[in-house]
């Protein structure tokens, strides 16, 4: 964790950049996994921001100077949904606030289990600065509107394009969204489809899936 016990310029930028780091050291690990034949590892990541209770806690067998609240717990839970996006990095939409230097794609809005109430999570890259990855991110915005606005038809046109610049992208970055997001795009195409033939899909439906499990 950062800024903490003193304050630290940039945490939100630092714990991204951390995050996006573990990705090249996993991506290098598995590297030599496969050369000795072993399996490759995975991971996930659940990023958040808020204001915490820190300190040292614990007993005099197990003590250690650490952080607990609510964000703490959102990031926990943020880290159990990066399977089920197809994606490494999931972060919430308090640490994306005032953010620079990073193309953050929007996932979805969603109550985490255990909670009612929802909250926007994306994921995070490098800042991209070929043509095909803005135009990709502008295309992306366009699509999560249609989704949260009930245009089904129009969200599923817009993901078989995203589909189409993502195969597109010629990109040299070790952390590429190619893979990720191709994934995402599929598991929201499949929800799209499922919320289409729900005879009993909510009117007032507010754009928040309601996860169930962590």
């Amino acid at each position: 964790f950062w800024n903490a016990p003193i304050d630290v310029p940039h945490h939100k930028e630092l714990s991204i950049k951390t995050a996006l780091e573990m990705q090249i050291a996993l991506k290098e690990l598995n590297v030599k996994l496969e050369e000795e034949k072993l399996l490759p590892l995975k991971i996930g990541i659940g990023i958040n921001t808020g204001e915490c209770v820190v300190g040292n806690m614990g007993s005099d067998n197990r003590f250690d100077f650490s952080v607990i609240g609510d964000p703490v717990n959102l990031a926990a839970r943020l880290e159990g949904q990066s399977k089920a996006y197809g994606v490494t990095t999931v972060v919430g939409q308090d640490t994306i606030k005032g953010l620079t230097g990073f193309d953050c794609f929007e996932l979805d809005t969603i109550a985490v289990k255990g909670k009612t109430e929802g909250v926007k999570i994306f994921t995070v890259y490098e800042k991209g600065t070929t043509g095909g990855r803005i135009a990709l991110l502008k295309q992306h915005r366009r699509f999560m509107t249609f989704y949260y606005n009930k245009n089904w038809e129009f969200a599923l046109e817009d993901i078989e394009r995203n589909k189409m610049l993502l195969s597109g992208l010629q990109e040299s970055d070790v952390i590429s969204p190619t893979n990720e997001l191709h994934t995402y795009y599929n598991m929201m195409q499949d929800r799209i489809l499922e919320y289409q033939n729900d005879k009993n899909f909510p009117e007032d439906w507010n754009g928040t899936y309601v996860a169930t499990s962590k």
